[in-house]
């Protein structure tokens, strides 16, 4: 199961960097919103 990264706007580019730690130097599954092209526009 994925982990969740819930931020605020403000916040989009720590959200960002903590997304890509945990993906590609820990190998962590993860979610972040602002990628997910379901999402995008609504």
């Amino acid at each position: 199961m994925p982990v969740f990264i819930s931020h605020r706007s403000a916040d989009d580019d720590i959200a960002q960097d903590v997304y890509t730690r945990l993906r590609f130097h820990h190998g962590i599954d993860c979610y972040l919103d602002d990628i997910d092209e379901k999402l995008a526009g609504m």
